[in-house]
């Protein structure tokens, strides 16, 4: 097994609570008890900043929630940019992400919400401290959407949504390392305003009777393209193929489930640590005959359009999130 999959192993085996014992759950106590949610983030005046976060290390849809709120705020109107973390970016100051841009300047997660939103008009930034970022994200828009960040001290957002996948919401609900939240449960939900939780198929609309519901539902849906030619496909062209995929992301298990739900099979695995930059086998005679190779969008920033021999396809996780929700955070945006 490689370091890749023993990586994805014991990440499924944190959201699993297969790791738990007298010792582990000792020191899961004691990281609970340290853990604080809420970071001290000076805040630009007059700037309204919304909180985007996921309670468990990695595979919670925050980043493709991130950018339906920020497409959503900008489709009614809302001036709005999106600061996003730019993990293993190269840039050391805050920068406009562009579409062209290189991951390793941006990192992947910057690069792909900005190949999502530039054309929609909404500016990602990315580059030195989130402090820093948010600054100068505030001098493009009074209203800003913030990947990664739950909540903020002193000031409070102005709306802080906590995303879950509906599969495994709190994984094994503690913490590392006897799971994998972030911290405790209580803390997580008491620094944010609603929690969304991201389904398959779920209906439109939200769970409570209004805006305000602490709990709603966002549904997940997958677009399927061509990374070469861009053209959109159906994810039933896939079926009864040998497909393989390439991911580097914390669960890859997940896109796994979701695509044997759909009836797509999966072939052949090639998995690497998250954010990694994916490579190809030397050996040729060792590569498997697959029909194509599917990608995340993250993980088709470090991609060409093809992958050992076989097309890329670029898969994208979209999420929609009900109107209600939009409609109470678009009320707390700010006009210039």
């Amino acid at each position: 097994m490689g370091p890749a999959r023993l990586r994805a192993a014991a990440a499924d085996a944190l959201e699993r609570g297969a790791l738990r014992s007298p010792l582990t759950d000792a020191l899961s106590r004691g990281w609970a008890a340290l853990a604080r949610p809420i970071r001290p983030v000076e805040l630009p005046d007059g700037t309204a900043v919304f909180g985007v976060s996921g309670p468990t290390l990695g595979g919670s849809y925050k980043t493709p929630t991130a950018i339906a709120l920020a497409a959503a705020l900008a489709a009614r109107g809302a001036p709005v940019a999106v600061v996003s973390h730019g993990y293993r970016a190269r840039a050391r100051a805050p920068r406009v992400v562009l579409p062209t841009d290189s991951v390793s300047d941006v990192g992947d997660d910057a690069l792909a919400a900005a190949r999502v939103l530039s054309p929609l008009g909404v500016p990602v930034l990315c580059g030195g401290s989130r402090e820093r970022a948010l600054f100068a994200g505030a001098s493009l828009a009074p209203n800003l959407v913030v990947d990664g960040l739950l909540q903020a001290a002193p000031r409070r957002l102005a709306a802080s949504l906590l995303v879950v996948s509906a599969e495994a919401p709190w994984g094994a609900d503690q913490c590392p390392p006897a799971g994998d939240l972030r911290a405790s449960r209580s803390r997580l939900v008491a620094a944010s305003d609603v929690t969304v939780h991201v389904e398959d198929g779920a209906p439109d609309g939200c769970t409570g009777t209004d805006a305000a519901a602490r709990d709603v539902r966002a549904r997940l849906s997958l677009d399927l393209r061509d990374s070469a030619s861009g053209r959109p496909l159906s994810l039933e062209e896939l079926r009864g193929k040998p497909i393989g995929l390439v991911a580097a992301v914390a669960r890859p298990g997940r896109i796994r489930t979701t695509l044997g739900r759909i009836g797509v099979r999966i072939a052949e695995e090639r998995l690497f640590p998250d954010h990694a930059t994916p490579r190809e086998r030397t050996v040729r005679a060792r590569r498997p005959a697959v029909a194509a190779w599917l990608a995340t969008e993250k993980c088709a920033t470090k991609l060409g359009t093809t992958f050992e021999g076989a097309p890329v396809l670029v898969l994208a996780g979209r999420v929609v999130l009900p109107d209600a929700l939009v409609d109470g955070v678009h009320e707390r945006c700010r006009v210039f």
